[in-house]
């Protein structure tokens, strides 16, 4: 008798989700550095409205901690997600 084959291959499911949560933190990082947030205080320092270009340089920019802080904000919003969890189980 054969060995029944799985309905699933679950690592290629497991390299999708992680795929696509690549692209959704991508995509979360590009409405934040286009947002209103971001271009405020681009334009605090820039001295003028920015344009798309210089939003998406200041979030970039190291110094201004755009993209640092959404890092934090994905690791404190997972932390969250395990906590609760653990308080379910």
């Amino acid at each position: 008798m054969e060995s029944a084959q799985p309905l699933v291959d679950v690592e290629a499911l497991q390299r999708e989700n992680r795929q696509l949560k690549q692209m959704v933190d991508l995509l979360e990082q590009v409405v934040e550095a286009l947002g209103d947030d971001n271009r405020y205080f681009a334009g605090l320092v820039l001295g003028h409205s920015p344009d798309q270009k210089e939003a998406l340089e200041f979030y970039c920019d190291p110094r201004n901690e755009g993209a640092k802080g959404h890092r934090q904000r994905v690791r404190e919003r997972a932390e969250a997600a395990a906590s609760a969890k653990v308080r379910a189980a």
